[in-house]
């Protein structure tokens, strides 16, 4: 398969490619088709993004004629989806579908996120429709207690799953800093942040929730990328 994108969903293994949707075999030790149905793959289209979130196992169609992603959602293991779309913001040329869907996650409380360049979606999968929430940031990382997300000044913390957000430390960050990726290791609960300052890109970690920042090593290597 021309595998794009992996994801686990109820235990199993799915995988998004050109031909469709996979799903794997431990067994067998091998893809196979998933004979799912609610929507069709055509010339030039492919399955992008895979989420899980609780029964529920998402995908969107990338149409490249429309530079637009269709949303759709199954609740029987990617047998059958359903169109999954409205409130989206929809692409002027093909108002029938959303536009470019830049990334798609979830949260640790069901609900799923698209990000749509500088706005936000997001729903539970049983909801009506989509609500934009532009809280809900790619940098954002989640342990078992609590929600962390950066913005230009200091790192936030939120323990009543986004609700309400506190800083953790007066410490700010460089002006013109740009984050652009927070993961947590839920062992260590050391955090990490990716970000791009002016035209250098910068990995930082903290153990002590950004009162102190420490570079990594890899900054020697992404110092040295001019495309960013």
């Amino acid at each position: 398969a021309s595998d794009v994108y992996k994801r686990q969903h109820q235990n199993n293994l799915y995988s998004a490619s050109y031909e469709g949707i996979k799903k794997w075999d431990s067994g067998a030790q091998q893809w196979n088709d998933l004979p799912f149905s609610g929507f069709e793959i055509y010339a030039q289209e492919f399955v992008e993004h895979l989420v899980s979130t609780g029964d529920y196992l998402y995908a969107t169609k990338w149409n490249p004629y429309c530079a637009s992603n269709m949303v759709y959602k199954s609740a029987d293991d990617g047998l059958t989806f359903v169109a999954d779309t409205m409130g989206l913001p929809r692409y002027s040329q093909c108002d029938t579908v959303p536009g470019t869907i830049l990334a798609l996650f979830s949260l640790p409380n069901g609900n799923v996120v698209a990000e749509f360049g500088a706005d936000f979606y997001t729903k539970s999968p049983t909801d009506a429709g989509w609500v934009i929430d532009n809280d809900m940031r790619r940098y954002m990382t989640f342990s078992s207690t609590a929600w962390y997300k950066l913005t230009g000044s200091a790192l936030n913390k939120s323990v009543d799953e986004g609700q309400t957000w506190t800083s953790t430390a007066t410490t700010s960050f460089p002006p013109g800093m740009q984050p652009s990726v927070l993961e947590i290791n839920s062992t260590t609960g050391r955090i990490y942040y990716n970000a791009k300052y002016g035209f250098d890109n910068v990995s930082l970690y903290t153990d002590d929730e950004g009162t102190t920042w420490d570079t990594l090593h890899v900054n020697d290597v992404l110092g040295n990328s001019w495309i960013g």
